[in-house]
């Protein structure tokens, strides 16, 4: 039998990967995730978030955090809000 907290970790996982697939098919944007109150989203590795944006990838998405000084293991949840406009910026002028 499952406990709660595996529970909670399955759904959060699942989440995660929901925010991730509709990034990627263009469902949902950047901008609507990080303006995300859900504590999903906030959850989210900002590095996953970028990955996951049509036209930036992997090494776009390194690239970006290191011109803004984010580091990798940052949550989206975690980013203020000059992090977030110049993540934003770089993200949509490249992509």
């Amino acid at each position: 039998m499952a406990s709660g907290a595996t529970l909670d970790i399955d759904a959060l996982r699942r989440g995660l990967g929901e925010i991730q697939r509709d990034l990627a098919a263009g469902v949902v944007s950047l901008r609507s995730v990080f303006e995300s109150t859900d504590s999903t989203a906030t959850y989210l590795y900002v590095v996953k978030a970028l990955e996951n944006v049509p036209g930036i990838g992997k090494v776009r998405a390194r690239a970006i955090l290191a011109e803004v000084g984010v580091g990798e293991h940052v949550h989206c949840g975690d980013l203020n809000d000059a992090q977030r406009r110049a993540i934003l910026e770089r993200s949509e002028s490249r992509s």
